[in-house]
């Protein structure tokens, strides 16, 4: 298989070095360039053409997360975004999800789980950092439903709140006591309901829709 060629985004020098030489040590990754702000990265890659791009949320002369917005718009270069941040902040990890960004990660992460969710992103899989996932998880309500919102069952509910989570189709089976096959078809009428075609998609519109909501301290 070939290696992931991967763009590094991140306006502090020596964090972005050190990313670099991490990434370097990786068999599988090829870095093929590194920006230092969101313009930048919008720029880089139209002419590296990545296949992922690591880029951080806070950034002068372009931040990470207008760049992921005007990147998604690009369908002739349809590189996966992680959003790596210092930041677990509510508002960023939202922000990232709706503007399209396939995982958010924080900077302390280990080298083997950097690589590890790099492998998932590349397979069309979404990735949340557990630290802020358990943290939007904590905060994660189901508010009451209004006629112009995307209408899903309880069971749907349950099972729409463990994707939010991180859960694998196994895992929401064994946590709401039903079948694997019973999960998938759950999940199949929320991505339909939700008009999307991934988990990733459905963790934003689901939160575009309020059918879950982020409560801000």
């Amino acid at each position: 298989m070939e290696k992931m060629r991967v763009l590094v985004v991140d306006d502090h020098a020596l964090m972005r070095r050190g990313l670099v030489e991490t990434l370097a040590e990786m068999e599988s990754v090829k870095v093929v360039g590194e920006a230092e702000n969101g313009t930048q990265a919008v720029e880089m890659v139209i002419d590296l053409d990545p296949e992922i791009v690591l880029m951080d949320v806070h950034m002068p002369e372009g931040g990470g997360v207008e760049a992921v917005r005007m990147l998604k718009k690009d369908h002739q270069h349809p590189a996966s975004i992680i959003m790596l941040t210092i930041s677990d902040r509510d508002d960023d990890l939202i922000g990232a999800l709706e503007a399209g960004a396939d995982g958010y990660l924080l900077k302390n992460i280990k080298s083997d789980d950097l690589i590890l969710a790099l492998k998932q992103v590349r397979t069309g899989q979404g990735i949340l950092d557990p630290a802020v996932t358990s943290q939007v998880m904590r905060a994660v309500k189901t508010p009451q439903q209004h006629d112009e919102k995307v209408h899903i069952s309880r069971r749907e509910q349950d099972v729409l709140d463990c994707i939010v989570e991180g859960q694998t189709t196994e895992q929401i089976a064994a946590n709401l006591i039903i079948s694997p096959n019973t999960v998938k078809t759950h999940i199949s009428n929320i991505l339909r309901k939700l008009n999307v075609s991934n988990r990733r998609e459905a963790i934003s519109q689901a939160i575009s829709q309020g059918l879950v909501k982020v409560q801000k301290e």
